[in-house]
């Protein structure tokens, strides 16, 4: 998978390169292990995506790679860090810092924050039910009434 949002480099720059060193050096020899770096970047994107793709189409905000966007991936990144060795980043909790990140993630998908970029990606304002000509709103099939007459062609 290619990196889209963030890198070793700002994860170390949000933790500190001792930090990610300590997390994720798993054969011991003072550095950062490739391997384990990688895996853990491409968990917090693909997790910010799974929420992302609800409203944005991912090949323009992976082109874009907006600062929401890169925020929330080390959001989760540094969550991931923190659950992976607790004791390396100074005993942070990372249930709390998951449950964060989940909520503003959730937030995202729902259209109640948005990635906050002036054009694209931003969706449609229209998040909600369709709209009609007439001007009614059918959000459910609850709303629709019995009979409903669509442009000149007739009932329904």
């Amino acid at each position: 998978m290619t990196l889209y949002y963030i890198s070793q480099a700002m994860l170390e720059n949000r933790l500190s390169a001792a930090v990610v060193r300590r997390v994720l050096d798993d054969n011991n020899d003072g550095t950062s292990d490739v391997d384990p770096v990688t895996q853990l970047l491409e968990d917090a994107e693909a997790r910010f995506e799974s929420f992302a793709r609800q409203n944005y189409p991912l090949e323009t905000v992976r082109g874009v790679a907006p600062t929401e966007a890169k925020r929330l991936c080390l959001d989760v990144a540094v969550a991931l860090a923190c659950e992976r060795f607790p004791k390396a980043v100074g005993g942070r909790q990372w249930l709390p810092l998951w449950q964060k990140s989940e909520t503003e993630l959730k937030d995202l998908a729902a259209g109640r924050s948005r990635l906050n970029v002036t054009g694209a990606p931003e969706p449609q304002a229209n998040q909600g039910g369709d709209y009609y000509s007439s001007g009614e709103s059918l959000s459910t099939i609850d709303d629709i009434p019995d009979t409903y007459t669509h442009g000149g062609f007739g009932t329904f």
